[in-house]
């Protein structure tokens, strides 16, 4: 009984780390460094780094960082099916912002196509929402690796690996059941097929 504890809780610890890794804020932010290295100019990856850190990143972390230490909300990741309902339309405005931002500046088609599908698929869970709370650690990690796919295979399939290290982070964590997994990973291959 005591060993099968020992590993649960080993378990969980290692679920935590990844899950934190896999965070969609720190994943999102990685993804845009590195594709922008490998695919433009120092100042458009710059650019278009600060911009979603300042316009989405920053804003969702310091509200749900604040919203959970005032009890608003349950914690950071917004676990809570309900609570996250109040979450959806506040970052699909930043979304929507980010997105009309980076058409109106002319930046890359590709990165503008990837943040409005990334939009789009933040729309459709906003929607699920109402009977699911979906997965967006899931969600991102798949659109992630699915955008990583379609330029290095061998890239995309490390990529598909970590995408279900934090799925079953997840799982082991408690934070989603894995229909709500399995509507995240979906939403997240669709959308990043499409992206």
């Amino acid at each position: 009984m005591e060993i099968s504890n020992v590993s649960s809780g080993r378990l969980e610890k290692i679920a935590y780390r990844i899950s934190i890794i896999g965070h969609p804020l720190v994943t999102i932010s990685v993804f845009v460094l590195i594709y922008g290295y490998l695919f433009y100019d120092i100042k458009t990856t710059i650019s278009a780094f600060l911009l979603i850190v300042l316009v989405v990143i920053l804003p969702i972390t310091i509200n749900n960082y604040w919203q959970s230490k005032n009890g608003v909300i349950t914690n950071f990741d917004v676990s809570d099916r309900k609570q996250r309902a109040s979450l959806y339309p506040y970052l699909l405005l930043l979304m929507a912002i980010i997105t009309g931002v980076m058409y109106f500046f002319d930046y890359p088609k590709s990165i503008t196509e990837g943040v409005g599908y990334f939009f789009l698929m933040l729309l459709l869970m906003s929607l699920v929402n109402f009977k699911l709370k979906a997965s967006l650690h899931a969600a991102s990690s798949f659109f992630i690796c699915m955008l990583i796919l379609k330029v290095s295979w061998p890239a995309g399939i490390v990529a598909v690996l970590f995408s279900f290290m934090v799925a079953w982070s997840r799982l082991v964590l408690k934070r989603h059941t894995l229909s709500e997994i399995i509507a995240g990973s979906a939403s997240g291959i669709l959308f990043g097929l499409l992206g």
